[in-house]
C-alpha cells in the first residue's frame, strides 16, 4: 500500500447512476509534466537530452518531459535535416522559446544560445 496520500480525481456516476468520488493514491505522468510546466519560463536555460530526431525537429528529454526544437532554432545557418547539427542521446543546454500550460509543450532554442554570425541584417 503506497504511503502517499490519496489524491481526489473527479466526481463521477456509477454505472448505477449515482455519484461517487474516484479517488488514487499514485501521481501520474501528466501529474508529474504538469509540476514541471510549472517552474518553467520564457527565457530559461534550461539543460536535457535529445531523445528522438525527426525532420522538422528534435525531441528533448528534461527531467522527464518531453520539449521540442523546432529545425529554425537549431542554429544560424541553415540545416536541411536536424541529424546534420545533434545526435541522440546528446546532452545540450537550450533557451526556453515558449511554455504553453493548456497544451502542455515547451518550445526550445539552440540558436537562442549562439551569437549572431558577423554580416547578418534584421530577423529571419
Amino acid at each position: 500500500m503506497s504511503t502517499n496520500a490519496p489524491l481526489f480525481t473527479a466526481v463521477l456516476p456509477d454505472i448505477d447512476g449515482i455519484l461517487r468520488a474516484r479517488w488514487r493514491t499514485e501521481p501520474t505522468p501528466s501529474d508529474h509534466d504538469w509540476a514541471l510546466l510549472k517552474t518553467l519560463h520564457r527565457g530559461q536555460i534550461c539543460n536535457g537530452t535529445v531523445s528522438k530526431i525527426v525532420n522538422f525537429g528534435v525531441f528533448v528529454d528534461i527531467d522527464g518531459f518531453t520539449a521540442m526544437i523546432n529545425i529554425p532554432e537549431l542554429s544560424w545557418r541553415p540545416v536541411d535535416h536536424p541529424s546534420e547539427i545533434l545526435t541522440v542521446g546528446q546532452k545540450i543546454t537550450a533557451q526556453i522559446l515558449d511554455v504553453d500550460m493548456v497544451r502542455e509543450r515547451v518550445t526550445l532554442s539552440l540558436e537562442a544560445l549562439q551569437e549572431d554570425p558577423p554580416g547578418r541584417v534584421g530577423t529571419r
